[in-house]
């Protein structure tokens, strides 16, 4: 298990907002600890582009921290021998009737309401096999005097607009991610077996794409009905540019 995350606070807000049934509300507080455990904020966009080491601007919106890139940390997670990795200790969780995104509103109601019939009764979220990875204190201040010897990242970060600032109630600003969690990714569509309309294969793929499309979900392969992803950053840590040392 990873040494600093032993002792990590539960910090994090990483709030998974869902229709109030025994099953979503089981797999609501399953995300929470999962992520939770290890001080970690969900990240939107969750992709892997989102390296360790990375500099970042960040800002919380309900409970997600929103990302983009600032300067990239270029590493292979697979073979890089300073980057610490340990399975999260609960192995998968699902989201179950009424999934709630940030925007707030739940993907049935939207993709409903947009169709114009009662075509999909549930969404399925699925996180499989989570890992977490995590650079030592030490091993980020390298990396950063690394990247800051860049010219154009050097001058990314003097930008004003990263500035570290309270936003939405948390802070916002620029920040270096200490770790992060990867798994492999499912979204899947229960379709209504009552309405004809919802069982062909063209209706559902079009439902399929628009709710990859509506929910920010692009970094995901999209099948008839069915979103997947392997290696998908699902949180982040952030070490914010004022505790810098």
């Amino acid at each position: 298990m990873l040494r600093s995350m032993l002792r990590a606070a539960i910090a994090a807000s990483c709030v998974f907002a869902v229709l109030p049934s025994p099953a979503a509300r089981a797999a609501d507080q399953a995300a929470e600890i999962l992520l939770n455990q290890y001080s970690i904020y969900r990240a939107s966009p969750a992709a892997s582009y989102f390296t360790p080491g990375s500099l970042i601007m960040g800002w919380s919106y309900k409970g997600v921290l929103r990302l983009e890139m600032v300067c990239r940390n270029k590493v292979d997670v697979d073979n890089d021998p300073v980057l610490l990795k340990a399975p999260l200790q609960q192995g998968d969780f699902s989201g179950t009737s009424g999934w709630q995104f940030s925007i707030g509103a739940t993907a049935v109601d939207v993709l409903n309401a947009t169709f114009g019939g009662n075509f999909v009764k549930n969404v399925v979220m699925k996180i499989e096999n989570p890992v977490v990875y995590e650079y030592s204190a030490e091993d980020l201040r390298d990396i950063r005097e690394q990247m800051l010897k860049r010219p154009g990242c050097a001058a990314e970060v003097r930008n004003k607009r990263y500035r570290i600032r309270e936003h939405n109630g948390s802070t916002a600003g620029l920040f270096q991610n200490q770790r992060f969690a990867l798994g492999t990714v499912s979204y899947e569509l229960d379709f209504n077996k009552d309405n004809p309309k919802a069982l062909t294969a063209d209706v559902q793929a079009t439902i399929t794409k628009s709710f990859q499309a509506k929910f920010g979900l692009t970094y995901l392969k999209a099948s008839q009905s069915k979103l997947t992803g392997n290696n998908v950053v699902i949180g982040v840590y952030p070490i914010w540019r004022n505790m810098w040392n």
